[in-house]
């Protein structure tokens, strides 16, 4: 074909599709498209990667380490944080709101795209539960799981609707509508869990 070239190492084919897909999000991104902004052949794509899914599963694990980054040190510093376990959700909340209006479209592709597949994958699967499983392993009983389970996704979606919200032009708030709103609905969906939790 004439217009493959070599390229050295697989990272240069992950870091132009995460490019892609942050800049122009899942709809924009296409192996096809990928290919040409590499000067390579659609098929060479496939001596890095097996198939477009994996290379989608590069990108949302490279993501979704950015995010918890992040978030980590988000929730070092956050006072609910240290005050009580479940305090670690509203210090995701608050970065689900930056990491959403710094990075839209990433933030898209990793928590409101059509990816249902890839969540059930180990390794991404472990970033989307580890917060939680967290938090279930101190409790003092564990038949108090699955209630939290439930009370912490529901807080988790609505927190994520306010971003996507905000993200789409169809909700206009500053940080601290953001921060009351999720402060309320920690209040009403977590915070009677509180004394699940061991000392």
């Amino acid at each position: 074909m004439g217009r493959s070239k070599k390229i050295v190492d697989k990272t240069v084919v992950l870091d132009a599709a995460f490019g892609l897909i942050e800049a122009e999000g899942l709809e924009g991104f296409s192996t096809r498209r990928l290919a040409a902004l590499l000067g390579l052949s659609s098929m060479t794509l496939y001596n890095y990667f097996d198939n477009r899914e994996a290379i989608l599963r590069a990108v949302a694990l490279r993501g979704l380490a950015d995010f918890f980054a992040n978030y980590s040190a988000r929730r070092a510093a956050s006072e609910e944080a240290r005050r009580h376990p479940l305090g670690a959700f509203l210090a995701l909340a608050e970065e689900f709101l930056r990491f959403g209006r710094e990075r839209p479209r990433l933030y898209l592709f990793l928590f409101d795209s059509s990816l249902a597949d890839l969540r059930h994958d180990p390794e991404v699967a472990r970033y989307f539960t580890y917060v939680l499983d967290e938090c279930i392993a101190r409790l003092k009983d564990e038949r108090a799981a699955s209630a939290l389970r439930e009370d912490v996704y529901l807080f988790l979606v609505l927190a994520n609707a306010l971003v996507i919200n905000a993200i789409h032009g169809r909700a206009d708030f500053d940080e601290s509508v953001f921060r009351r709103l999720a402060e309320r609905a920690y209040e009403r969906l977590l915070a009677a869990h509180e004394g699940d939790f061991a000392d």
